[in-house]
């Protein structure tokens, strides 16, 4: 539309009037205010220039003008933004005070009725503005937690199923498949529409050390093809969490293209498992600055004694590697991981003498987080079974009450987490249990019989192309699959992987062999919507 010269701001003022009513179809008293503040500013501004002695100067100051009315308009913009995020805030606190007090299990119609009445019409008004969707997503997430730990599942499907159409023209792949995926698990369907959350994979057997303990016997070099790699790189955009694991991962051609594509999403995790020794001040730099935990296999403390478990390696190196990413993390730190650097410690007892020193050890290299395992069980020929701790009794008695409650203890006072770390099927004695003042022990939050989520989200494949929700999902000779022989995808809906679904919904522990999975316990205290661990 042409305006003329002498009165631009008028007819402006007319479209920024429509304009701005509709915007703010849902602040009708704000619209108001700015309707009434506007045209008073706009009206200044015409008598200013047009009807006083300045008009005889109009040319020269008509840029300033300008200037000025582009100032308005911008205040009046974050005037409406800072009372958007003003009143979405006011909506979702109120919201949340009201499922704090409703959200029970002894009052499943006041619950109904939050969903019915009051949540999901506002998620629907949210959703009408495209810079809502973050509120509106938020509440949907919230509901969903709330009715499955209530062990509401019609409610929670309802509420998944509201997201889901919620979201469905949205441009947002990620979202639309950890709905579905979290809705296929509640309904615990055995062939699944979604793809995996979480992608565990050994991307070559190959290593450049022999632990002494090592269970790849070095009998095989496997390799995954570029077709697998394409095919990860394919599930990445649907992915919340990736552990690139081996033999040693850093030895494969294809881990760092790999690598640099998945930190192209930034929402995706990236774990790594590795003994170090490949990274160097380039890599160091690279992994601080991505999100993720960079896990170090560090079985020994010393020279002598790192040299004799993990044969081939040097500890010298080990000790430059670790030098060079202290720094690197500490030039790059992020607020939302504080457990990024890690060490893997595993007991035995060529190192137990020096597992008292582990926290001087972390602490040296700024690793905040220790993980503590125990050693595998080995055939009964095998030369290192004799170095289980729990071939002992003694050793296993000062472990549970000497050693693990100083480790809790010291870690906590250092900041350095230490977690996992083994009980033996031992629990401490009655003075190491004892809580401290003040500290209320966490029941579970879900239901006794939510099954474990991994079956449905999870897909591991070893340095032998196994296929398994989890690496510890299972006895040893129960896989869902080889991927060196099929696509992921096929593995994925595998009879195999149906299985493991089956026995996770009947909560089979003893078939899935639970007790030795790290995460047993995700399954009673993780929210529905969490990422997995």
């Amino acid at each position: 539309m042409q305006t003329s010269e002498k009165e631009p701001f008028r007819l402006r003022f007319l479209l920024e009037r429509d304009y701005l009513a509709r915007r703010v179809q849902n602040l009708r008293s704000l619209k108001d205010v700015l309707k009434r503040v506007g045209g008073l500013l706009l009206y200044v501004y015409y008598r200013f220039f047009e009807h006083s002695y300045f008009v005889v100067r109009y040319r020269i100051l008509r840029r300033s003008y300008y200037g000025l009315e582009r100032a308005y308009y911008a205040v009046r913009g974050w005037v409406l933004l800072v009372c958007h995020w003003v009143y979405s805030y006011r909506y979702k606190e109120r919201l949340h005070r009201l499922l704090d007090v409703t959200l029970d299990c002894s009052q499943l119609s006041a619950k109904r009725i939050v969903q019915t009445k009051i949540a999901l019409p506002l998620c629907r008004v949210f959703s009408a503005r495209q810079e809502a969707h973050a509120v509106a997503d938020a509440i949907y997430v919230d509901l969903a937690n709330g009715y499955f730990q209530a062990g509401d599942t019609r409610s929670t499907i309802a509420t998944l199923e509201a997201f889901l159409h919620h979201v469905r023209e949205r441009d947002n792949i990620f979202l639309r498949n950890k709905i579905l995926n979290k809705l296929e698990y509640v309904k615990k369907e055995s062939v699944l529409t979604s793809k995996p959350l979480k992608l565990e994979v050994a991307l070559t057997g190959r290593c450049n050390i022999k632990c002494v303990m090592c269970v790849q016997d070095g009998s095989h070099a496997g390799e995954l093809t570029q077709e697998r790699c394409d095919e990860i790189r394919a599930h990445m955009p649907y992915l919340e969490m990736i552990n690139w694991i081996g033999g040693e991962v850093f030895m494969s051609p294809f881990f760092e293209p790999l690598y640099d594509e998945a930190a192209r999403y930034p929402r995706l995790k990236q774990n790594i498992i590795t003994n170090g020794l490949y990274i160097n001040e380039r890599w160091a730099e690279k992994l601080a600055k991505n999100s993720g935990i960079l896990l170090v296999s560090i079985d020994g403390l010393t020279t002598e004694t790192y040299e004799r478990i993990r044969r081939g390696g040097k500890f010298n190196n080990l000790t430059a590697s670790l030098t060079c990413l202290k720094t690197a993390f500490a030039a790059h730190p992020r607020a939302d991981e504080t457990n990024r650097l890690a060490m893997n410690f595993i007991l035995m007892k060529d190192n137990l003498h020096e597992l008292m020193s582990i926290l001087d050890f972390a602490q040296r290299f700024g690793i905040n987080l220790v993980q503590i395992g125990n050693l595998l069980k080995f055939e009964p020929e095998s030369v290192y079974q004799a170095q289980r701790i729990d071939t002992d009794p003694a050793l296993v008695d000062w472990f549970m009450d000497t050693a693990r409650p100083w480790l809790l203890r010291e870690g906590a006072a250092r900041k350095i987490k230490v977690e996992p770390i083994p009980t033996f099927d031992r629990p401490a004695k009655p003075s190491q249990t004892a809580p401290t003042p003040g500290y209320v022990p966490t029941p579970p939050h879900n239901p006794p019989d939510s099954p474990c989520p991994y079956p449905w989200s999870s897909f591991s494949a070893d340095d032998k192309g196994r296929v398994r929700p989890y690496c510890r999902c299972g006895r040893d000779e129960t896989f869902a699959g080889n991927v060196y022989e099929e696509t992921i995808a096929s593995a994925w809906n595998s009879a195999g992987m149906g299985r493991y679904r089956l026995l996770a919904r009947n909560i089979d522990e003893d078939a899935l062999a639970c007790r030795r999975c790290p995460n047993r316990n995700y399954r009673l205290f993780a929210k529905l919507w969490d990422a997995l661990w």
